[in-house]
């Protein structure tokens, strides 16, 4: 969300801000160094051809292969497909998955969070991601248990639903 200043308001007026949701495009080319972002207001089917037009920019061949890293928001996948087709991968961001794993952490390792979340994220960065779910499934809390206070349950089920979106070995090569 951004805060942008209505037509005809002066910044100093009062209030004279109102939040709109912004879409953020980037497309990096770590062997070339290259960024290209794209930053738009418009409705979300206007993000495909952002999207595109920024990977051209910095030297998107037809058949290269792409890793899209974002949130697990419905509407980027199906962006990523009409833009990239079987071209491109996309990869749950890591900062999401560990904000589960942290919460897990502290039910799975009381006394040792930093150091059980350090070896599962070692693990999702090796491609290792079955070993993560295989590690939480023994702990899953109760189904009676709310969802608020079974964060590993809450881990688990994260992980098991976006198995195919958790190659971070293959985006890391």
């Amino acid at each position: 969300m951004i805060s942008t200043v209505p037509e005809g308001l002066k910044r100093d007026a009062k209030r004279p801000r109102a939040w709109r949701e912004a879409r953020l495009v980037c497309v990096d080319d770590p062997e070339r160094t290259r960024r290209q972002y794209g930053l738009s207001f418009e409705p979300v089917d206007h993000s495909t051809a952002q999207w595109g037009h920024c990977a051209r920019l910095v030297g998107r061949a037809q058949s290269t292969r792409m890793y899209i890293v974002a949130d697990e928001a419905n509407w980027i996948e199906r962006i990523c497909a009409q833009t990239f087709g079987d071209d491109a991968r996309l990869l749950v961001d890591f900062y999401h998955v560990s904000e589960y794993l942290v919460d897990a952490s502290h039910a799975r390792r009381p006394s040792k969070p930093k150091q059980w979340l350090q070896t599962q994220q070692k693990r999702l960065k090796r491609g290792q991601y079955r070993k993560v779910i295989q590690e939480l499934a023994p702990h899953v809390e109760d189904s009676r248990v709310a969802d608020e206070q079974a964060p590993i349950r809450s881990a688990h089920r994260y992980l098991t639903n976006r198995q195919d979106q958790l190659f971070y070995d293959e985006a890391l090569a």
